[in-house]
């Protein structure tokens, strides 16, 4: 054999490690696609509260609608105004 060529270990050592790095990189990416699905989520809710809240529908039929907290209702209307 040649100096040149890498022994097998040294290869698979790397092959892993590339592997391992695109593994990582997946993983990362479907985190971030997850967090954005969620916060496109959240803002919906939050734009549909806001809407409800325009219409003079109160607090309490939003919550038991939204299936949401009085409380966080309460915020929602806070960051509105």
């Amino acid at each position: 054999m040649r100096k040149s060529i890498l022994p097998l270990k040294q290869i698979l050592d790397q092959e892993a490690a590339i592997n391992e790095a695109r593994w990582r990189e997946e993983e990362a990416e479907e985190r971030g696609m997850k967090k954005g699905i969620e916060k496109g989520i959240e803002q919906g809710i939050e734009q549909t509260v806001r809407r409800t809240l325009k219409k003079n529908i109160s607090i309490e039929t939003i919550a038991e609608i939204m299936e949401l907290p009085m409380e966080r209702i309460r915020q929602i209307k806070e960051q509105k105004e």
